[in-house]
């Protein structure tokens, strides 16, 4: 149910909406991620985390070399993986160290259309891990902590305390604790002793990302895709606005009307009906100029109506002049035209279904709500 609402939401937003060329493909992007079901999850986190060494242990050694020193992924790697059982494209992306990607272009690009980040850190956390978790706070997040054996005391408490210090909130759930590439252990055999390979330790790992798989995939998706649909939809309202007339003008033209109306009526229930009428038209009639009207905006325009109606009504019964009912009428209109096209300007279709699922709980565990204030992120692509 949920990616059909999905896809008529991508159809809405090519149709609706004024995109830009580059716009249109990347809805059509979209669209093909949906309909191939295809979950991308990215791997960040500071330069000497392990973050090679975590995706060749899970992918059996796809990712290639990996090393101890700082620097060793110097450009995105890929591994994408096809599910036996049914439609389903699983790909993993190595990133480059957030101190390597000097500009953080690349890797923001490919944050931002993640539908699933693994943040991989070390018990030994730094300034700079804070600095890309703001980069990766608004995604489904999953923390995982590598080299845990390296240190005696290490668990998911200590590490959400860690985290908390430098003003980074996340919950134990989040926390995955892993050894990729742990030390290897002493044997003794008689008087000799020898260096044996310990397998890597990402039982838990392994089977959060199964579980995910398997039951998850879907919602995750359908939450990225909305989340990026979000941005995309307000910034072509921004950058391409629909062509309204002027508002000002509209307003004055409205006020005239409402106020020969008020002049010529000789009853209170008809100065109350004509403004509540008036008022009604307007919006009805600006709303039309924007693809989308939320039902929020509705909600707030009415009840605008009613009170301002009422407001009339009792300047009406305590015998205020005409002059002044006028002088309120031009006051409400202004205030409400332009408090309802700034809403316009912001209304995305996406938008209210992904608060719709996140109220429902369709989205899972992993869901975060979406970035409200821009779409600055997803702009420059555009």
């Amino acid at each position: 149910m949920i990616l059909r609402t999905v896809e008529q939401c991508l159809v809405d937003t090519l149709h609706r909406y004024p995109l830009s060329p580059s716009s249109q493909n990347l809805v059509r992007g979209l669209w093909e991620k949906l309909r191939r079901l295809h979950l991308e999850i990215v791997v960040c986190g500071a330069g000497n985390t392990g973050k090679t060494a975590i995706l060749n242990a899970l992918t059996r050694g796809k990712f290639g070399q990996s090393a101890a020193t700082q620097g060793t992924t110097l450009s995105p790697q890929t591994y994408t993986w096809q599910h036996p059982a049914r439609q389903f494209q699983l790909t993993l992306v190595d990133t480059p160290s957030w101190e390597v990607d000097t500009d953080n272009g690349s890797l923001r690009e490919m944050l931002d259309t993640a539908d699933l980040v693994l943040w991989v850190i070390t018990p030994q956390i730094t300034a700079s891990d804070r600095q890309l978790w703001q980069a990766i706070q608004h995604k489904p997040l999953m923390i995982v902590c590598n080299k845990t054996d390296l240190y005696p005391i290490c668990d998911r408490h200590s590490i959400a305390n860690q985290l908390d210090s430098l003003g980074i909130s996340a919950t134990q759930e989040q926390i995955v604790l892993v050894s990729a590439d742990p030390l290897p252990d002493i044997v003794r055999v008689g008087k000799q002793q020898y260096w044996e390979l310990v397998a890597p330790q990402l039982r838990e790992l392994e089977n959060q990302l199964s579980q995910i798989i398997h039951q998850r995939a879907e919602q995750m998706i359908a939450q990225n895709i909305l989340s990026i649909l979000v941005r995309i939809q307000r910034h072509s309202l921004s950058s391409t606005p629909p062509p309204v007339p002027c508002l000002r003008s509209w307003c004055c033209r409205v006020f005239l009307v409402e106020a020969f109306c008020l002049l010529i009526s000789p009853t209170l229930w008809l100065d109350t009906l004509l403004a509540g009428l008036i008022h009604t038209w307007a919006i009805l009639r600006w709303a039309k100029f924007y693809p989308y009207t939320p039902l929020a905006t509705w909600q707030v325009a009415l009840g605008a109506i009613a009170l301002n109606s009422c407001l009339l009504g009792c300047l009406h019964i305590l015998a205020v002049w005409h002059t002044a009912q006028i002088l309120w009428v031009g006051i409400s209109i202004l205030w409400l035209m332009y408090e309802l096209d700034e809403r316009l300007r912001q209304s995305s279709i996406a938008h209210d279904l992904l608060q719709i699922y996140l109220k429902k709980g369709e989205l899972g565990v992993w869901a975060q709500p979406p970035l409200e204030p821009s779409c600055k992120n997803l702009a420059q692509p555009l």
